[in-house]
């Protein structure tokens, strides 16, 4: 009985306050699910794998390891698919989603930077 009444309210919600086929939201909603367990299951991993070769674990690894920043921002990405299509479809979308939209595509854009850069340096090193 609790899932029909939480799918009844999506629905509700994807209808008046956002304005948006509520099929598509839950649908979006549903297949993100899987996604971000395994996202969870990929951090844990190289967070596991980072203290073991490190000892610790710093922020300098969120940022600046690829498979971890990877993961991070499929998981950001994720948990933000049912707004996103309500960002570009629909209406009303809450300030904090926008505010973590533009956090997203920061870390997205900061992370092909440093790989573009590292890259640029590893050619320099390699043609010495």
């Amino acid at each position: 009985m609790e899932i029909t009444s939480y799918i009844a309210n999506m629905t509700s919600l994807a209808v008046n306050t956002y304005h948006v086929n509520p099929n598509i939201f839950l649908l979006i909603y549903i297949i993100s699910i899987p996604i971000f367990y395994i996202a969870i299951y990929f951090i844990a991993k190289e967070l596991m794998a980072i203290k073991k070769e490190h000892g610790k674990i710093t922020a300098k690894h969120f940022l600046y390891e690829e498979a971890l920043s990877f993961w991070m921002i499929v998981l950001l990405l994720d948990y933000l698919a049912p707004y996103l299509y309500i960002a570009i479809f629909g209406e009303n979308l809450p300030t904090w989603v926008w505010a973590v939209i533009i956090i997203v595509v920061s870390l997205s854009i900061f992370s092909l930077f440093n790989r573009f850069i590292k890259t640029g340096r590893t050619k320099k090193h390699a043609e010495k």
